[in-house]
């Protein structure tokens, strides 16, 4: 997966900030442990990994935060 990926679909743009803070997040948890991260290299592919693992996760998320508003309309 790359950013173009990304970029072209509404559904993944929709939750790319999420997965990018949670990519942070999970990148600068063990940064003492692994000071190797503390240059940054190497953390596009551990987001991009990141993205894939949690895609469907935060998708199914969205889908129920977007069913839950419609229901509330009615």
């Amino acid at each position: 997966m790359t950013i173009k990926d990304i970029v072209e679909s509404p559904a993944r743009l929709s939750i790319f900030d999420i997965v990018l803070e949670e990519a942070c997040r999970q990148w600068c948890d063990i940064i003492d442990e692994a000071p190797d991260r503390k240059d940054g290299e190497g953390f596009a592919n551990f987001f991009y990994e990141i993205f894939a693992d949690k895609e469907q996760e935060y998708l199914e998320g969205l889908a129920e935060l977007a069913e839950s508003e419609v229901q509330g309309d009615e």
